[in-house]
């Protein structure tokens, strides 16, 4: 996997094994990782957007539904409708 991993981002597979990364290495191969994937961190904005797409589905469904409200709560995401 690690031989693999380090050809997908150019990099010599020996930098893989423990404990021969530093912090800030570490840091720069995850932002590598992530580029690649086209992933991002999940930040306040992340939450902000995500909360308001869950509502925009809500209030599309909420039409069809009898309920009166709708709540989700897991972790640091808070969803009340």
């Amino acid at each position: 996997i690690t031989t693999y991993l380090a050809a997908q981002l150019e990099l010599n597979p020996d930098t893989f094994f423990p404990g021969t990364i530093n912090e800030k290495t570490k840091y720069r191969y995850q932002e590598k990782i992530r580029a690649y994937l086209n992933y991002s961190l999940f930040d306040e904005q992340a939450q902000k957007t995500l909360q308001e797409w869950v509502t925009k589905i809500l209030d599309k469904t909420k039409k069809h539904d009898s309920r009166k409200s709708f709540s989700y709560n897991r972790g640091d995401i808070i969803i009340e409708k």
